[in-house]
């Protein structure tokens, strides 16, 4: 079962990776592959030792890579939605297609099985977790220390 907003967004990140790469391939892709990156980024930032800016976003999109009559194609999106994912797909086929009569020599995989991995990175010590004021000051300290040289 779709969780919520799955439905416009065109399925989870997994559903849109798997047709992403059923597309490539269907478009006369010899190898595909589609990866999901998901960022959280935090910002605090001084101006003369004093807090000037914070703030905070979360990113995400679907990028894509594939290997047409031995040239390359990439594109990719950060709307996940599945005609936004259908779309990079076809530039990156395209654009494959269109370097292929450039290429001297063709891309070539190995016939090794590829895997299917999750990185995760985990802090110490999560950055939501350190308080405004302790962030101010490692900043300052900082700051501090390059100007001191």
């Amino acid at each position: 079962m779709a969780r919520r907003g799955e439905e416009e967004r065109g399925g989870t990140p997994e559903d849109l990776l798997r047709s992403a790469v059923e597309k490539a391939l269907s478009l006369g892709a010899s190898y595909a592959e589609a990866r999901y990156q998901l960022d959280y980024h935090e910002e605090v930032s001084l101006r003369n030792g004093f807090p000037v800016a914070g703030g905070s976003s979360v990113n995400s999109g679907i990028a894509v890579r594939v290997i047409v009559n031995g040239a390359m194609g990439f594109a990719s999106t950060n709307r996940l939605k599945q005609n936004s994912v259908r779309n990079a797909v076809e530039r990156a086929v395209a654009l494959a297609r269109a370097s292929a009569r450039l290429v001297k020599r063709p891309i070539e995989m190995s016939e090794e099985n590829l895997g299917k991995d999750k990185v995760l990175v985990r802090p110490r010590v999560r950055f939501e977790h350190v308080d405004v004021q302790d962030r101010v000051e490692a900043l300052r300290a900082a700051d501090q220390g390059l100007l001191e040289g």
